[in-house]
């Protein structure tokens, strides 16, 4: 009897912990969660270049000629793979707000890209929607408009 009640309380004990480590999962996972929509939020008002920008350690696809393109943004560099990450295109970015920045390219690899060093690109976000981003690039006079989904 007495070994029977060692183990009762030794799963007791057990399922106490495991169901407190469960608990401690879901909060942080749902805290995150909460953060980063409310980060996420929060920045799409606001337009002052000390604040992280939007797109910030963020990973997006637009199509380009029928195919997905993946762009990956950090703080200061922006890469876009083209063909399985086989090509590439490299630029600095240099922001004016956190919703307008400027792409100056550093370096290429994509087979007749026709823009070379030292290119720049402006940007400027206009809307942010169910996770597409949606912006208004000008190169050289020529403007258009594009968008890009992210990607988790």
């Amino acid at each position: 009897m007495k070994n029977f009640k060692s183990v009762f309380a030794l799963i007791l004990l057990l399922t106490i912990f495991n169901v407190q480590g469960q608990k401690m999962v879901m909060t942080n996972y749902s805290h995150n969660l909460i953060e980063h929509f409310f980060f996420k939020k929060a920045t799409e008002n606001l337009s002052t270049p000390n604040v992280p920008p939007i797109i910030n350690n963020r990973k997006y696809t637009y199509r380009y000629n029928g195919k997905d393109v993946l762009v990956h943004f950090n703080r200061d560099k922006h890469i876009e793979y083209f063909n399985n990450k086989e090509n590439y295109i490299v630029s600095k970015l240099n922001y004016s707000s956190n919703k307008e920045f400027t792409l100056t390219i550093i370096e290429s690899n994509l087979p007749n890209f026709p823009f070379g060093k030292g290119t720049k690109l402006d940007i400027k976000i206009t809307k942010i929607k169910r996770g597409w981003i949606y912006y208004e690039s000008t190169l050289k006079g020529y403007t258009w408009e594009g968008k890009m989904k992210e990607v988790f």
